[in-house]
């Protein structure tokens, strides 16, 4: 590719070293080497105070209702150890404060931007790219792989905890501060998030209330002056989002990205109409997945899926746009997409319809057999060595019992701490690649990363978030138009509870069962472009020869390798795979080792 991933990166040198090549250097008793790639200027400010401390902020951080990244770097030389002032910050950012010999590093409460270190015969080497700590780590001879890690990559399509696919480098968790001074490293939180006190409100009085804090995020992250977009979907999530910007007036040109006109496209542009938005359509040329893909495996660092839309669209954005923002966060947020819940079958279909239900037992196992971002279809299990495949789901099961019992006493009812497990970690979800794939191309903005909201969601009872309960009732009231307009993933007005969706989709059952020749069920491409399957035997097929060939897989422990490789075989020869996840995950793990491992 021929443009750089946004990555800031930091590395402490021996005492007197210097740091010739390094944009910023801070001397002191020891010095701290800090460069920045492709992070654009106004989301990193530096300051230098009059008591000898220099902050860094990266990202965007908040103090009350605007962006103000100097008056926080100024203010952090005297309460960088307030944790109650911390807490007071909103935002997606890191801070980082050296005086002295001592070196803080902060992440925001949404661990966004994420920073992962590691700590290397008494020098710390970090930075928000994981690849780039890997390639350093390898650099320095530490050239070792932590299995564990991607065992989870290939069941879950995350990581949980701190983990990485390398043993010594982690993630700093959110809302914590990371330390080095002379008594060595550590970490400790500043803030943790309540779900124990939930608030009473009435369906319309909690409507009113998610709208009016959405508001106060949009102008909180529109409120620096510069130039912005919303990557539209069709679904829900950025439609809300889109309504609210009508109501404050706020002009956001909207970018959808498909590889061709399909629905995903036509509703996203109606919705914009409907808004009176401009809509931008950019298309994905063929080719556009083989060759970002590398990009987007390096974007990974094998611990999720990779997203390969966004990438290489830096200069047809450009014109639109500074800052580019989005509605990934409010479906497991507000749509109560993690509350547990009983789904129907009828004549072996899967029904809209679905209900609540309680934690059967002990709450790792119900969540490690039953979190719907666990692989279905062809999957791990199919392919793996069963002793060592128990061995690793048993290792996984400790850790997040040491999570949950963490999370003790936060919790209202068992539903939250099922929750926490999904998502303890905002960064670490498996849909973080599309933040990372945005910011390839624009400084990306999540509207639900901000804190009135996390608290308000933690505050809000289940029963008002199931199903989406809440959302659809904000987004009727704030405009029933958008309310109306189908879902593109599911062809139904968007505003339609699962009840409703269920009963439509049987009129329409019944309606193609009488006039087969006039009704048609949409496909995979006209809901979100290319699938995986397709890409699997098109784009990537090159790739996943590869892997049916590569002699990395003999070192994943938990994997039959020849029932592995043969599953990559049959699949690139076009044959039906039930789930094609899987094989897009391995052959991410299996890329990430080839392009980033010496002698790889």
């Amino acid at each position: 590719m021929t443009h750089q991933i946004p990555n800031f990166y930091v590395e402490t040198l021996p005492a007197g070293a210097g740091a010739p090549t390094a944009e910023w250097a801070c001397l002191g008793p020891q010095s701290i080497s800090m460069h920045a790639d492709r992070i654009h200027p106004d989301s990193l400010t530096r300051h230098d105070s009059p008591n000898g401390s220099r902050t860094i902020v990266v990202g965007h951080v908040i103090l009350g209702d605007r962006i103000a990244n100097v008056d926080v770097a100024q203010q952090a030389a005297y309460q960088i150890h307030d944790d109650a002032w911390l807490a007071s910050l909103n935002g997606e950012f890191l801070l980082l404060h050296a005086q002295g010999p001592s070196l803080q590093i902060i992440s925001s409460r949404f661990g966004y931007p994420p920073f992962w270190y590691a700590f290397v015969d008494g020098k710390l080497l970090g930075g928000t790219l994981f690849a780039a700590v890997w390639d350093r780590m390898q650099d320095l001879g530490r050239t070792g792989v932590n299995t564990q890690s991607l065992f989870e990559t290939l069941v879950y399509k995350r990581v949980f905890g701190t983990k990485s696919p390398h043993p010594d480098i982690f993630a700093l968790p959110p809302a914590h501060r990371l330390t080095l001074d002379p008594s060595g490293l550590r970490t400790s939180p500043y803030w943790a998030p309540d779900f124990s006190r939930k608030l009473s409100l009435s369906p319309q009085e909690a409507a009113e209330e998610l709208s009016g804090r959405l508001k106060k995020s949009l102008q909180r992250k529109t409120s620096d002056g510069r130039r912005y977009a919303l990557f539209l979907s069709g679904g829900m999530d950025t439609r809300l989002v889109l309504a609210h910007a009508a109501e404050l007036g706020l002009e956001l040109p909207c970018i959808t990205i498909n590889a061709f006109e399909n629905r995903e496209v036509l509703v996203a542009r109606r919705a914009a109409e409907l808004t009176g938005q401009k809509h931008i359509f950019m298309e994905t040329p063929q080719g556009h997945y083989r060759s970002t893909l590398d990009e987007a495996v390096r974007l990974t660092g094998a611990m999720t899926m990779p997203m390969c839309m966004f990438h290489g669209h830096q200069e047809a954005v450009a014109p639109i746009a500074d800052v580019g923002l989005h509605g990934h966060g409010f479906d497991y947020f507000f749509q109560g997409m993690y509350i547990p819940s009983r789904r129907y079958t009828i004549l072996g279909r899967t029904i809209p319809y679905r209900t609540r239900r309680a934690i059967s037992g002990d709450i790792v196992t119900d969540f490690l057999d039953t979190i719907s971002y666990k692989l279905r279809g062809n999957r791990l299990s199919d392919v793996a060595r069963p002793p060592a495949f128990a061995h690793r789901m048993e290792i996984l099961r400790a850790e997040l019992s040491d999570i949950a019992s963490a999370f003790a006493g936060r919790a209202a009812e068992p539903g939250d701490t099922y929750e926490w497990l999904a998502f303890h970690n905002l960064a670490r979800h498996y849909s973080i690649g599309d933040h990372w794939g945005m910011n390839t191309v624009v400084e990306q903005r999540t509207i639900s990363f901000d804190n009135d909201l996390y608290d308000f969601y933690a505050r809000l009872p289940s029963a008002l978030r199931f199903d989406a309960r809440v959302m659809r009732l904000c987004l009727e009231r704030r405009n029933p138009a958008l309310a109306q307009l189908i879902s593109a993933n599911h062809g139904y007005p968007i505003g339609l509870s699962s009840a409703e969706r269920t009963l439509r989709a049987a009129a329409r059952f019944l309606r193609r069962r009488l006039r087969p020749m006039q009704q048609s069920e949409a496909t995979e491409f006209d809901r979100m472009g290319l699938p995986q399957q397709h890409l699997i035997t098109g784009e990537w097929r090159e790739a996943m020869y590869e892997l049916a060939n590569s002699p990395r897989l003999a070192a994943l422990d938990f994997l039959d390798e020849k029932a592995a490789k043969r599953l990559a075989h049959e699949a690139a020869d076009g044959k039906k795979l039930r789930d094609p996840q899987f094989l897009s995950l391995l052959m991410t793990v299996d890329r990430f080792l080839m392009n980033h491992t010496r002698n790889g």
